[in-house]
């Protein structure tokens, strides 16, 4: 008989040292306009608890339904530690290629096991901000 298994396609993943802001720091920061939707890593830990328990086999997309680009998420950021920062999106242009959207339907997962609910965006990046803190 063929191996069951499950495979969660994470979204944008945050929480802890899993940070956007932080791989925009001295680097290209081209793609900033695009959707992202992001998942905090306390979500991620809780769901598979719950897919250990009413999933047996599948692949499902893990992401939080609300999009945001990451241009928002890193303004948003600078917001609450230094206002007066100076972001220079859109300094270099995109690279060839550039996903432009990147975005997952958590539609499936949740036909299988249920609505799922998220950590609040604003808790998860004061909850992320207060770990860069310690």
């Amino acid at each position: 008989s063929p191996i069951k298994s499950v495979i969660l396609r994470l979204g944008g993943l945050m929480g802890g040292d899993r940070f956007v802001a932080k791989y925009f720091s001295g680097k290209r920061n081209d793609g900033a306009n695009c959707p992202v939707n992001y998942v905090h890593k306390d979500d991620v830990v809780n769901l598979i608890a719950l897919t250990c328990e009413k999933i047996q086999s599948g692949i499902y997309n893990v992401s939080s339904d609300i999009v945001r680009s990451i241009r928002s998420l890193v303004e948003e950021v600078r917001d609450r530690i230094n206002p007066e920062f100076r972001l220079n999106f859109g300094a270099l242009k995109y690279r060839d290629n550039q996903s432009m959207h990147m975005q997952g339907s958590i539609n499936k997962l949740n036909g299988q096991i249920g609505k799922l609910e998220f950590t609040d965006f604003s808790i998860a990046i004061e909850n992320t901000i207060k770990y860069y803190n310690k």
